[in-house]
């Protein structure tokens, strides 16, 4: 470009020279920066170290201080005034004594300046000390306060010791002893070491007075010469009343130049010193300096040289990007038909990146196929094998493998479930790409291969049907060679499969039974079917009849075999010729004994003779002889009841003519009552005159005893229909109902009158499905055949809406015509309501778990944050600037608590504290709170049940419940409004409708009621979801009415809404009600401050930073420390020191042994061992490791320390 255009050399000149000023301007303003960024580090460091240096001196002669006051109380426990004996001295410093104990000695001296007792020496020499400042002070001075010595040399060891006393005073006031504990000022030095500090840092411990009492690194000829600190560093450090930091220092000790950070001690009379050197941290600086300019010009000649090369390369440039866009566009090319390609094959083609573990491509068939779009196999690779049927395998088991030994190819068939919720089949083959000779990717195809495998099940079941066959079937092919049949033919023939497959038919029936079916088996090869019977002998001689048919089996246009089905008919032969024998009977029998004529003459005179015939026997008992004998007997066996009939009947025939037929009873000379049917005939002569009639008598006792039947079982059918809790429907084909029930018309509230005859889809359905099932059902009519299962919704008198699930039939008229329906219904509403419950239920547990799941270590987090914000917090005076930022820290994590409890609360994981408490009373508790929280420009109002409302509950938790819906009612009403309270005692029944889910009893209601601006469907389906809501961001964690939700399902309760857009919100709680006296009342138990202690303490938890936490806590209270990391070594630790330790600490669930598990054993080892428990699971987790003793003090994470010191003190004092 520059040898292109005139002047362009100059141009790219100029524009290199101002481009490398620019950069060493900028380099040089790095290096002053870096200069100022060094010594303002090397400032902040030094605070640090001054900050640290005063923690620690004042954790040291805090623990002094502890163990001096309560050696002090143990010579005042033994006697008020004197010097106590040396022995019972010893034993209070052996009460004190710690392995741990920074403390080098503790000692008594008595008012005369000699030693009474030391704890490193029994007995005491009795050594002068008459001469120490500490004696000078005390014997000059009442002050009961600690008084912190310079350092001096023990008479003891030679040791450098600093000592803190004390005074102790007779009744009168003079000097009783003194007190002490003796420090090593070399302990000082050897913390001090484990600072990060130059060679030529140094470190002072002063006294307010100027004294130095430990420096570091630490010089015996320094202590020695104890000079001031005004020879060492300026004034300014001895004066000031508190901490502060001087940049620029020359010591006069040395005459370098120094940093120095102080601070100094409210408590004590100690100024913590850090005079780091200057010089040194700027030699580092300027280091740097010359490693960044030997960077920065090795880096321009670089530039440089890489200029020219670039310049030259430029052309090659031009020419690679011809080339390189040229092959892109074939690329492009080839990829576009490629992509073509696959998508054109009917199954998903795909490639696994195996490093990553993730899908590269996905063809678009993936979405036809499964209903999952190949971008969600992209970003999703779970999207796949969370839909694989559990226990097929697919290729995802390779991923635990060592992928050097997977196979170059493989197929897998499982099943998947699709974005639509069905399950399909596929085939996927699968292979191994490899690189460098690794493998680094997979590449296959996923066909799905339903169909066939659906092919497949149903030719099995073909296959099972036809081997379990009573009929023996076999398939032959053209060379008439047996090539399958089922195990009837086997049985029948006595062979095995393995010996016939394979042989011709003439090898297994014999040369002459081939020859009577080959004429059948040449027609079905030539395409044509075949049905016979024949009688054959059977392989065990007995002769059989058999019916066999044959049929030809065509593929691709050609007869290829034949398959034979036969069908030993010998016994239904049999069974045939005997029913007809036995019909043949039974028909003789019948014409003979179930009909019989009798006759009767008409003289002209009037006189009447009757003759009966010979079947009179076979239907009345009574012989032609006897009728004959008795003229009247065909009136007396007739029953009373039917003898009018009877009478009527003849009376007709002879005076009227009328020859209509009767049905009547009589009783047969054997006693049994028959009926039979009289058909008369007339006979007249050629007169006109009646001369007689013939008479059948049939006997029709069996029709008559079935319609009797057939009417009982109607009328028993009617009244089950009636009376079953179903609802029973017959409709004609214009769709009017022609029958309902009683419970149809109780649920419905329809009465019978208005129900008959009305068009049941004008009056009994919704708007919405009146036309669509209208046109079902005329279709239905027409065709002749309607769904036989549905299920849709109806409507009540009422306008309410119920849920009916219908089984219906098509009522048939007698020429086959669809006369109407028949259907029978059952009430599923709330059944519906009770799985929309369920499914409402196990979201809620969904979300649940993962808020147990964290629970234990965010509360383990926080209880460090609470922990460690609260000691700062009272520690630092109200006037600190960081005392702001500490308490907001502290409010933070306090409210990350309360979003902790309040997950748990939802998920019902919470502890509860229930107890018998009255409804109303809680309502009256919280209801000056709730006007708190609502504003003044909404109006509260409460209406409380006149009796009390006896509930079994936390009654924190119910408040918690007020709350959360009272602030939710606030921010639905902006412009202000009303907020209404109610309480009442219901009774509920579970068939109620939407009260499915409750038990039957007495239950307490709670209605919160506002006027704001109500909910849409939609909303209140999600209301209780956790962290939905329908606030501004910021102004809403959504988890309110979630938490409540929580809260009323682990009291056994229910909590429902009621709300429209624009008419406001009624929230519901039932709690069951208990049968129980007026409940007690929580005791106020009076707030203590926590108090300090200097008792031993081991304390036993897993998490370092609880630990580290806890003890510094207990330590900053005077308590002596042995920490655990598990349950095993807080065993031991106390196996080792069971009489020292007065109290354990420990956490409930811990690796190697639990702390319950921990508890039993140092019980055993020590019982009556004050025990606190603490614990960040979840209650469902810790009941799951062992129930607790009801006596256990649990603690629950986070925990306040001041409360922890609380439970500490109060289980040591009692």
């Amino acid at each position: 470009m520059f040898q292109s255009r005139p002047g362009a050399r100059r141009i790219a000149l100029l524009l290199s020279v101002a481009v490398t000023c620019c950069f060493f301007g900028k380099l040089f303003y790095d290096i002053r920066t870096d200069r100022q960024q060094s010594l303002e580090h090397a400032e902040q460091h030094s605070r640090g170290l001054a900050s640290a240096l005063h923690e620690h001196a004042l954790r040291t002669f805090n623990s002094a201080e502890a163990t001096i006051d309560s050696l002090t109380r143990g010579i005042t426990a033994g006697s008020a005034a004197g010097l106590p004996d040396e022995g019972r001295l010893q034993q209070l410093f052996a009460a004190h004594r710690s392995a741990q104990s920074v403390l080098a000695t503790l000692f008594i001296a008595g008012p005369e300046g000699t030693l009474h007792a030391v704890s490193t020496e029994y007995p005491v020499r009795r050594v002068t000390i008459s001469d120490r400042e500490y004696f000078r002070h005390h014997t000059a001075s009442k002050d009961p306060s600690l008084f912190i010595s310079k350092p001096f040399r023990s008479r003891l060891d030679n040791q450098w010791l600093i000592t803190a006393t004390k005074r102790l005073s007779n009744p009168d006031g003079s000097l009783r002893l003194i007190v002490g504990v003796s420090l090593e000022a070399q302990y000082f030095s050897s913390f001090y070491g484990s600072l990060e500090l130059l060679p030529n840092d140094r470190i002072l411990l002063l006294r307010r007075d100027g004294t130095i009492l430990s420096l570091g690194p630490f010089s015996e000829e320094l202590m020695a010469k104890a000079p001031s600190v005004g020879k060492l560093f300026p004034s300014e450090v001895r004066l000031s009343p508190g901490a502060g930091t001087l940049a620029k220092v020359r010591a006069p000790l040395d005459g370098s130049e120094r940093i120095i950070s102080y601070r100094s001690s409210a408590t004590y009379p100690i100024i913590a010193v850090i005079a780091l050197d200057r010089q040194a941290r700027l030699r580092q600086w300027a280091a740097r300096t010359r490693r960044e300019l030997a960077s920065s010009a090795l880096l321009l000649t670089l530039v440089g040289a890489l200029a020219l090369l670039i310049n030259r390369q430029v052309a090659r440039l031009k020419e690679a990007n011809r080339q390189l866009s040229e092959q892109q566009q074939e690329l492009t090319h080839a990829k576009k038909r490629s992509q073509e390609i696959v998508n054109s094959i009917d199954g998903i083609v795909w490639e696994f990146d195996l490093p990553a573990r993730r899908f590269t491509f996905v063809s678009e068939q993936s979405e036809a196929i499964t209903g999952l779009a190949a971008g969600l196999w992209l970003s999703d690779p779970s999207c796949w094998h969370d839909r694989v049927f559990p226990g097929d395998q697919t290729w995802l088991d390779w991923l635990d493998r060592d992928f050097d030994g997977l196979p170059d190819a493989a197929s897998f068939e499982y099943r998947l479930q699709t974005a639509r919720g069905t399950w399909i089949w596929l085939r996927d083959l699968v292979s191994v790409v490899k690189e460098n000779g690794k493998p680094a990717r997979l590449r296959g195809v996923m066909l799905d291969v339903s169909q066939e495998k659906q092919a497949e099940a149903q030719l099995q079941e073909y296959r099972q049907a036809v081997e379990g066959s009573q009929d023996m079937v076999s398939v032959v092919d053209r060379e008439y060679r047996f090539l399958m049949v089922n195990r009837a033919f086997l049985d029948y023939f006595g062979l095995k499969r393995h010996r016939l497959l394979g042989k011709t038919v003439a090898e297994v029936t014999g040369a002459a039974r081939f020859a009577e079916l080959k004429p059948y088996l040449d027609a079905c090869l030539a395409g044509e079917t075949a049905t016979f019977e024949q009688q054959t002998q059977a392989p065990s001689g007995e002769r059989r009849e058999l019916a066999i048919s044959y049929a030809p089996v065509v593929q691709r246009g050609v007869v290829t075999r034949v398959a034979c089905v036969a069908r030993d008919t010998t016994e239904s032969k049999r069974a045939e010729q005997a029913l007809r024998e036995s019909e043949e009977r039974y028909r003789r029998i019948s014409n003979a004994v179930t009909d019989y004529i009798y006759t009767v003459a008409v003289a002209p005179d009037g006189r009447l003779s009757t003759t009966h015939g010979a079947g009179c026997l076979a239907v009345t008992g009574y012989t032609e002889a006897e009728f004959h004998a008795d003229g009247t007997l065909w009136l007396v066996m007739v029953p009373e009841e039917d003898r009018a009939l009877v009478r009527r009947h003849a009376s007709d025939l002879l005076r009227h003519c009328k020859t209509e037929s009767i049905e009547h009873r009589i009783v047969r000379k054997d006693g049994q009552l028959r009926w039979v049917r009289n058909t008369p005939v007339l006979r007249f002569d050629p007169t006109g005159r009646l001369a007689g009639y013939e008479g059948l008598i049939q006997d029709i006792t069996e029709r008559r005893n079935a319609e009797i039947a057939l009417s009982l079982s109607e009328q028993r059918f009617r009244q089950l229909l009636e009376n079953v809790q179903l609802l029973s429907l017959i409709l004609d084909r214009k769709g009017r109902v022609t029958f309902c029930n009683d419970f149809l018309l109780r649920l419905t509230g329809w009465e019978p009158g208005e129900a008959l005859g009305a068009d049941w889809f004008e009056n009994f359905l919704p708007p919405e499905l009146r036309l669509k099932l209208r046109a079902a059902f005329e279709q239905g009519m027409q065709q002749g055949e309607v769904v036989s299962h549905q299920e849709n919704e109806i409507l009540t008198a009422q306008g309410e809406l119920r849920t009916i699930s219908w089984d219906n039939t098509v009522l048939h008229n007698p020429d086959g015509s669809a006369a109407g329906i028949a259907c029978i219904g059952t009430d599923t509403t709330q059944q519906r309501a009770l799985e929309e419950q369920l499914r409402q239920a196990q979201k809620m547990e969904a979300t649940g778990l993962l808020a147990g799941g964290i629970a234990h270590d965010f509360n383990n987090i926080l209880t460090v944050i609470i922990g460690y914000c609260s000691v700062m917090q009272m520690r630092l005076p109200a006037s600190d600037p960081n005392r702001t930022s500490v308490d907001q820290v502290l409010a933070a994590a306090e409210r990350a608590a309360g979003l902790t409890r309040s997950l748990l609360a939802f998920s019902r994981k919470q502890v509860m504290n229930p107890r018998q408490v009255d409804l109303n009373g809680i309502v009256r508790h919280v209801e000056h709170f709730l006007g708190r929280v609502i504003g003044e420009d909404i109006a509260l109002k409460t209406s409380l049940a006149p009796e009390p409302l006896h509930v079994f509950a936390d009654s924190g938790q119910i408040e918690q419940i007020l709350m959360n819906l009272a602030t939710n009612a606030r921010d639905a009403m902006p412009e202000g409004g009303t907020l209404l309270v109610q309480t009442q005692a219901i009774d509920l029944e579970p068939g109620r409708l939407g009260f499915s889910w409750c038990s039957q009893g007495r239950y307490a209601l709670l209605s919160i009621a506002d006027i704001g601006m109500g909910m849409d469907e939609a909303t209140r389906a999600k209301i209780f979801e956790p962290f939905f809501t329908t606030k501004e961001v910021g102004k809403g964690t959504g988890l309110g009415l979630a938490m409540a939700y929580g809260i009323v399902m682990q009291h056994n309760g229910q909590i429902l809404v009621e709300s429209e857009p624009g008419a406001g919100t009624t929230f519901k709680v039932y709690l069951p009600m208990t049968s129980c006296q007026e409940p007690l009342l929580p005791s106020q138990q009076p707030v203590v401050e926590p108090q300090a202690g200097s008792e031993l303490i081991l304390v036993a938890e897993d998490e370092t930073a609880v630990r580290e936490m806890v003890r510094g806590v207990l330590v900053s209270f005077g308590y002596r420390v042995i920490l655990a990391a598990d349950g095993a070594e807080a065993v031991e630790q106390f196996r080792e020191n069971r009489d020292a330790i007065d109290l354990v600490l420990m956490d409930l669930i811990m690796p190697k042994m639990s702390g319950k598990a921990a508890y039993d054993e140092i019980q055993r080892l020590k019982p009556g061992t004050p025990t606190i428990f603490t614990s960040g699971y979840t209650a469902d987790v810790i009941r799951n490791k062992g129930e607790l003793a009801p006596e256990t003090e649990l603690v629950k994470k986070p925990v306040h320390p001041l409360h922890l010191i609380s439970k500490v003190r109060e289980l040591l004092d009692r």
